[in-house]
């Protein structure tokens, strides 16, 4: 039996205990040229099967805003593995690590499909956010058989039309020609970031979410999904800040992405308050990806759409 603090009522104490998020667990495995491979996992081990792809700059961390509580998954069923790509987390990087962006997506992908392997899983579905696209995208064009369903939850591409390039935040466009055009810098900007995450978290939460639309501002007043900021960009720049820029840069693409590569069911969402990738970057996904649907969600921002399309995107899990 629970023992209630003193003071506290036993039936708040149980409630309390009921609402404390379940913290993701962390995972590893082996990989090929003495590396390691991990990331974080929610929900129900052996249950049905989940990639997610972590945006940037991010880490696997950024599963949470996906499932806060990390209830959601466990009540659905799905066993959720979250990955870090190289030199962010526990994954390190290779020892010829390729700078080219078509050359990092393969490797992104071939690393996702390893992991798929130490699992046993024969394939699953494969949950996108953000830039983050660039490794889910070539995973389901380079391993078709490996992904059951691709979802693109606020997916950036390498090559927004006009529109979509005008709308886009222009702290988010910056952010990235840095870690294309200036790499030295932008990893001064990271080392930043996550020293002020780590010295003060508070006040450089509510400076970064100055910039955001007021669903992900108001989304980021939630202690849990504060604590799953800072852990997701403290995990990020763990191992220092060159994962992460690179990241950025592939992010930029080119893509070595064929499009009618990709045989599975595709799930877009897409927010129509996201500033870091506007909603019309969905149509244009729409068009190049055979066997997509878009599902647009209102007052939704960038982060705050993970949220909002949750309980969906795990039921759809095959």
């Amino acid at each position: 039996m629970a023992i209630a603090p003193e003071g506290v009522p036993e039936a708040r104490q149980e409630r309390h205990l009921a609402e404390s998020p379940i913290v993701p667990r962390a995972w590893s495995v082996p990989a090929p040229g003495g590396r390691r491979i991990g990331g974080v996992r929610l929900g129900h081990e052996g249950g049905r099967r989940a990639l997610f792809v972590h945006g940037v700059p991010g880490s696997s961390e950024n599963v949470r805003f996906l499932d806060l509580s990390g209830r959601v998954a466990l009540a659905a069923g799905v066993d959720l593995v979250a990955i870090d790509r190289p030199g962010i987390g526990v994954t390190t990087r290779p020892k010829r690590w390729a700078v080219d962006p078509a050359a990092a997506a393969v490797a992104a992908a071939d690393d996702m499909a390893h992991v798929l392997d130490a699992l046993a899983w024969p394939a699953a579905t494969v949950i996108v956010h953000s830039a983050g696209a660039y490794a889910g995208v070539s995973m389901a064009a380079r391993h078709p058989d490996r992904v059951t369903r691709l979802v693109l939850i606020a997916a950036a591409a390498p090559d927004m039309g006009a529109d979509a390039s005008a709308a886009m935040d222009v702290g988010a466009r910056g952010f990235f020609d840095l870690c294309r055009d200036r790499p030295r810098s932008a990893r001064w900007v990271i080392r930043a970031m996550r020293l002020g995450l780590t010295v003060a978290p508070g006040p450089a939460i509510r400076s970064a979410a100055r910039s955001l639309p007021p669903s992900d501002r108001a989304l980021l007043q939630d202690a849990r999904a504060s604590d799953a900021f800072v852990a997701m960009v403290r995990r990020a720049a763990e191992r220092g800040p060159h994962g992460v820029v690179a990241d950025g840069r592939a992010a930029r693409g080119p893509w070595p992405v064929e499009a009618s590569a990709i045989t599975c069911p595709v799930d877009i969402h897409a927010g129509d308050e996201d500033r870091n990738v506007p909603s019309a970057v969905a149509e244009e996904w729409a068009t190049c990806l055979p066997h997509a649907r878009i599902a647009r969600s209102a007052s939704a921002g960038h982060v705050s759409i993970l949220r909002l399309v949750a309980e969906q995107v795990l039921a759809a899990v095959s």
